[in-house]
């Protein structure tokens, strides 16, 4: 229905950076993005406020990815080498840094990456991810606190990494 195609374009976008955050991988997020449209639009009529149109299409992706990680069919976790190749291959120069921050993601928990997408690159407020997450608010602060302390400590980390890998770089050319 137009109904429904309305309220799905004000969401795609926060959808699709939700999919990709929670599954670190491309493929995987649009089969989950997928998943989600039709569920949600068989689902639809039953939708008692259109309003909630937001947190229902979110709820739903959440039970699809946690349904699919049981079943172990989709949004499986690379490692390294795979996410540089996919970066490389896929990504602008500009993004590789946002695709740093979500690997880095990939270290915390389901319920703190979430939190923190939904939070910062969707624009959920606490309340609603508190309701998607079927926890208390205090729960959810903490998961973002904890969650954002962990990232800083990883992003410090890589960073770090990447310094002393670069100081070792100029170290063997300075020796030729």
């Amino acid at each position: 229905t137009d109904e429904f195609l309305d309220l799905l374009e004000k969401v795609e976008k926060p959808l699709s950076n939700y999919a990709l955050a929670v599954c670190n991988n491309g493929d995987d997020a649009k089969d989950l993005i997928q998943e989600t449209i039709l569920a949600t639009f068989l689902g639809f009529e039953k939708l008692k406020k259109k309003t909630a149109f937001k947190a229902y299409i979110f709820q739903t992706a959440r039970r699809i990815y946690y349904k699919s990680k049981r079943n172990k069919l989709s949004c499986v976790n690379l490692d390294d080498t795979d996410i540089i190749n996919y970066c490389i291959k896929n990504a602008a120069p500009q993004n590789l840094a946002v695709q740093e921050l979500y690997t880095a993601m990939q270290e915390l928990t389901f319920e703190q990456r979430e939190a923190i997408s939904m939070f910062e690159i969707t624009g959920f407020s606490i309340k609603e991810i508190a309701k998607i997450q079927n926890a208390n608010v205090n729960t959810v602060k903490s998961r973002l606190k904890r969650g954002k302390e962990r990232l800083t400590e990883l992003l410090q980390d890589n960073s770090t990494e990447k310094t002393i890998n670069n100081s070792r770089v100029m170290e063997v050319q300075n020796e030729l």
